[in-house]
């Protein structure tokens, strides 16, 4: 008797684990629709959440708890996409590293396409099975990604092609291979479908003729995950079935993916503001990654043995700056930026700005660079008072005026160490008005002059103040003073 009521018991709480309450009633949160809501594939650690709306979403994330109406968990689409199939009203997210034998509480929303603003569901629950199963995976990690794929045009025999996707399996533990597939230039982001354990072919027969998409593989497992995608390959979508051509992509081994998070001093998500990252070539060529404003993820597929700079941007009244990110040369293997964390202004330079008679200049552009980075530089006005501000960081900073100020001639810039939570007084300019232009030409000690030389002349007075300055250019010099 203990043992019969041990094991019915167990199977009472196995089947409640696969019991989404209320999943099947439609809830509609200001215009959308959820339908459909459900838990799937569940384990001892694992499930996949599924729902259905009535809308197009750009994003969809679901957060989760082991506590009725607290969400400490999310999970958005970006980061783990399930197996099932995937559009822009069908959503799939897995769930993974989950505790067995727990009910776990959990919402789902999307955030509507063309700038819609959020939707949130109501909550549903599911509960995780007691042990893993035998068909659970015992190798404790996230699979290989495929390698070596591969896209043929091949012909069906009728008035119509396929797309033919082959590729090399990498990895020893995953249960299925996800398909991805995009208009050439855009984001893969949407699974067209999958095939099971060791498959390691697929065919796309739902293609648009004539028109050019980009492939790529995941390998994944419900308790581990989903590898990196594979190499990716371009493919025009042609009927061969006339003129007996086959088109095969671009080699795969061109491009490689670069990626990273931009986060906040603390380590979240940044959301007081739209930052952006550029990626710029040895040809000064700029390369834009998106930045998910959610997760602060980034990537760009670049192309390989070249070498690349990235720059940060951030709106300078955010009181932000960017850590100095150095050169690299992209290999097959991609690169993994890491978490990169912006750096808070929390110190104070401040000083004033007066002409040669003492009084107060207003509307004087001055500004600060950090010295040894390619950081862009904070800058400021000056007051009515001449006074002005710059918020900074810790570090060693030249302060300048700025040459664009008509009327007056340029100074040296005053350079300063700044140590954290600082205030820096008294860092003040006196301006000459320009009263005269001071012009010339180079020769050489023949007294010919020379032609071929460029640079920049300055005049300075005996204690070594500069009272103007200006190029040369052939030779030849011109600036007031």
């Amino acid at each position: 008797m203990k043992n019969f009521i041990s094991g019915f018991s167990a199977l009472i709480f196995i089947l409640s684990s696969v019991i989404v309450p209320s999943a099947s009633l439609a809830q509609t949160v200001s215009g959308v629709e959820f339908t459909n809501v459900r838990a799937e594939s569940i384990t001892a650690s694992s499930a996949d959440i599924l729902w259905n709306t009535n809308i197009e979403v750009d994003t969809h994330k679901v957060e989760y708890g082991k506590t009725s109406g607290t969400y400490s968990s999310i999970v958005y689409s970006d980061q783990n996409p399930c197996l099932s199939r995937i559009t822009t009203t069908s959503h799939c997210i897995s769930l993974a590293n989950l505790d067995p034998s727990t009910v776990y509480y959990y919402r789902v929303s999307v955030v509507e396409s063309g700038g819609g603003g959020e939707h949130i569901s109501g909550e549903y629950s599911f509960a995780t099975t007691s042990t893993t199963s035998s068909s659970d995976n015992t190798t404790g990690s996230t699979p290989a990604a495929p390698t070596n794929l591969t896209a043929t045009i091949t012909s069906s025999g009728s008035s119509s092609s396929n797309i033919g996707l082959t590729w090399r399996d990498k990895s020893d533990n995953e249960e299925k291979f996800i398909i991805y597939r995009a208009l050439t230039g855009n984001t893969l982001e949407h699974s067209i479908g999958h095939v099971g354990t060791n498959v390691t072919s697929y065919t796309d027969e739902n293609g648009v003729l004539g028109t050019s998409y980009d492939y790529a593989v995941k390998a994944c497992n419900s308790n581990y995950g989903c590898s990196e995608f594979s190499n990716m390959v371009t493919i025009l979508y042609e009927d061969t079935t006339t003129d007996d051509i086959t088109t095969t992509e671009e080699p795969a081994s061109t491009v490689a993916r670069v990626k990273g998070y931009i986060l906040d001093p603390d380590g979240n998500p940044f959301t007081e503001g739209s930052v952006g990252i550029v990626f710029i070539d040895g040809n000064s060529t700029p390369f834009d990654a998106d930045v998910d404003v959610a997760t602060g993820y980034f990537y760009r597929d670049l192309e390989i043995s070249k070498s690349y700079k990235p720059y940060i941007h951030v709106p300078q009244d955010l009181g932000y700056r960017t850590p100095d990110l150095s050169t690299f040369t992209l290999d097959d293997s991609g690169k993994d930026l890491g978490k990169i964390k912006l750096i808070k202004h929390d110190s104070t330079i401040f000083g004033t700005v007066k002409d040669q008679f003492g009084n107060p200049l207003s509307g004087i552009k001055i500004g600060a660079s950090e010295v040894n980075t390619n950081n862009s530089p904070v800058t400021s006005e000056t007051e009515t008072t001449g006074q002005y501000t710059l918020h900074v960081s810790e570090g060693t900073w030249e302060v300048f005026v700025s040459t664009s100020n008509d009327g007056y001639a340029p100074v040296e810039p005053q350079e300063v160490s700044i140590s954290s939570g600082t205030l820096i007084p008294s860092i003040n300019f006196e301006l000459n008005k320009v009263t005269s232009t001071l012009s010339g030409h180079l020769v050489n000690k023949n007294g010919n002059k020379v032609t071929s030389v460029s640079g920049r002349a300055g005049l300075f007075a005996d204690d070594g103040t500069m009272k103007g300055g200006g190029p040369i250019e052939n030779g030849e010099f011109s600036f007031a003073a």
